[in-house]
């Protein structure tokens, strides 16, 4: 079989754009078969016949969330005893950190490079991709977990149908003016409490034969697998890539507003004073009394058949889960 092509009728473009599957079938042609898939179910059916059918390639056309549940799928059908292929992404979503990541803007340009290019000429970058696990028995595969302020702040973000951005934008910049300035009662019982939140934490790195541990009420914990943000020059998570296997975990407990001033060295990967936790691992794991809710790949939810549950566990594990192959653009 030729190449293989899988899209997410949900993704951010497709929902846009209720002609770009047809096109993109059109402009695949007989050099493969795109799967336009609607649901986890008819995803996880389709990836489950991909080995018998030895694809020359596999495509996976989506937003973030979209290309780590077809990752995770893959790593559980493909035969154990044969290397995992490698994956081409289509940037489909509203953000696709991932595709920036390995360097891919133009999804066209791309794809023809893929599907007409031997093998042997293709580029490509190693990923690694962390496996979260709950103790609801939730488990996903992804680059990036967090809990605490940085779902807050997505929250705000997914709330509103437009200028998303623009809205955390003008969060972040009060909270910089109510350091300089102060705040007004108003602001501090609308944004200051909210996005100061914090929940008391237990938390566990291990990797090496060594651990550490952390008992505090944090504001928040992330952990990546890739150094970037998805946005120009960002490298917070500086220490993610230094070696396979491992992600970088950072966690704080002091308020929102006292990193404020960090914000722009923390963008730029640099090491910041008042971060409990900053340490890279091949294992993580937190725990508390109440339910923790937390996100992977910036999502808040997800899905079983088409009813969309919220993350939300008393435990929760993270480790190294797999290091995929992706086809990276051309230069």
């Amino acid at each position: 079989m030729t190449a293989i092509v899988l899209t997410n009728k949900n993704s951010g473009k497709n929902l846009r754009d209720k002609f770009r599957i047809h096109r993109m079938r059109k402009f695949v042609g007989d050099r493969g078969e795109v799967f336009a898939t609607s649901s986890v179910e008819q995803l996880e059916f389709i990836v489950s016949e991909l080995y018998r059918h030895k694809p020359k390639q596999i495509i996976s056309d989506g937003g973030d969330g979209t290309q780590c549940q077809i990752v995770k799928l893959l790593n559980k059908y493909w035969p154990k005893a044969e290397p995992l292929p490698a994956l081409g992404i289509l940037p489909g979503g509203t953000i696709n950190i991932l595709a920036k990541e390995c360097g891919i803007k133009k999804g066209k340009k791309y794809m023809k490079g893929v599907l007409e290019s031997k093998e042997e000429d293709l580029f490509y970058q190693d990923i690694d991709f962390m496996r979260i696990r709950d103790s609801n028995n939730v488990e996903s595969y992804g680059f990036t977990f967090g809990l605490g302020a940085p779902i807050v702040l997505l929250e705000e973000y997914y709330k509103r149908k437009k200028w998303k951005a623009a809205q955390v934008g003008f969060i972040l910049g009060r909270l910089l003016l109510s350091k300089i300035f102060g705040s007004s009662k108003l602001w501090r019982e609308r944004y200051y409490n909210l996005f100061n939140q914090k929940q008391h934490i237990h938390a566990y790195a291990g990797t090496n034969g060594s651990a550490v541990e952390w008992d505090a009420d944090f504001l928040g914990i992330m952990a990546q697998s890739i150094k970037s943000l998805g946005l120009p020059k960002s490298k917070m998570f500086y220490r993610a890539q230094q070696s396979t296997g491992n992600f970088h975990a950072m966690g704080t407990s002091a308020e929102l507003i006292d990193l404020v001033p960090y914000f722009v060295p923390m963008y730029l990967g640099k090491k910041i004073p008042g971060m409990d936790i900053d340490v890279q691992t091949s294992y993580f794991s937190v725990s508390s009394e109440q339910p923790i809710k937390y996100q992977v790949n910036g999502e808040l939810e997800y899905f079983v058949g088409n009813e969309a549950k919220k993350y939300s566990a008393n435990s929760i594990s993270v480790e190294h889960g797999l290091t995929l192959k992706i086809i990276k653009a051309a230069p």
